[in-house]
């Protein structure tokens, strides 16, 4: 096993990666490194710099805090597993219920989390997928369910604050806010006590959608042609 995390907290980084400036690596362990980067250059180093071979599954997490629903666009955690898809190798995000004690902090993933890697190992996962889990605090967790994305809004205030210059800036605050969810979604089912497992495809085309667009670019194509010939010529 391998270890490639950053050097602080990126929550809320999303797929970012780092562009015209290093990224610093400190060696921690005989295979384990801490990088001043985000999450998913963790991945991108880890694979094309650090390790000697391309492993066989990445695991990413467990980050404090679930990463439910629309979370995952922005979730650090989720696009380190989303880096490694893009990449060909399996991968699996884990994110815990906040325990408000890092020293639990793993204690409610031990009965989930190694039965669902041993699944995966065995039965394997389509190309350019990946996996979404989160698990409850241990005396909540009723049961494992494969679920939907759900819908997780947030009430985001934006506090203006002034800092020793002088200078004017932004602390975001707030948390999340309620949100009707089906209840096969991995938002409703956290709710309710379940272990939810999503897959996620990376193929982010509405394939329901082409035909119609294709019905609506035809139409504009035909009427650019018919002013292109102008109103003199038969």
């Amino acid at each position: 096993m391998y270890i490639v995390a950053p050097d602080v907290e990126r929550s809320g980084s999303g797929h970012s990666i780092t562009l015209r400036r290093r990224i610093s690596v400190d060696r921690r362990g005989e295979r384990e490194w801490a990088l001043g980067g985000t999450p998913a250059d963790c991945v991108r180093v880890a694979l094309h710099a650090l390790l000697p071979a391309p492993p066989d599954l990445v695991l990413s997490g467990a980050n404090r805090g679930f990463n439910l629903g629309t979370d995952v666009y922005y979730s650090g955690t989720v696009s380190a597993a989303i880096e490694a898809a893009v990449s060909g190798i399996p991968a699996v995000a884990v994110s815990e219920e906040d325990p408000g004690d890092r020293q639990t902090l793993l204690a409610p993933l031990l009965p989930w989390v190694p039965r669902l890697l041993r699944g995966l190992m065995r039965h394997g996962l389509p190309p350019r997928t990946l996996l979404n889990v989160n698990v409850p605090r241990r005396r909540r967790a009723v049961g494992m369910r494969v679920a939907h994305l759900g819908v997780r809004d947030y009430d985001d205030r934006f506090e203006a604050q002034t800092d020793e210059h002088g200078r004017r800036y932004f602390w975001l605050g707030g948390g999340p806010a309620p949100t009707p969810n089906r209840r096969e979604t991995d938002v409703a089912l956290a709710e309710r006590g379940y272990v939810t497992v999503t897959p996620i495809l990376l193929d982010l085309t509405h394939r329901d959608l082409i035909p119609v667009l294709a019905a609506w670019v035809e139409r504009e194509e035909e009427e650019r042609e018919r002013d292109m010939e102008g109103p003199g010529r038969a």
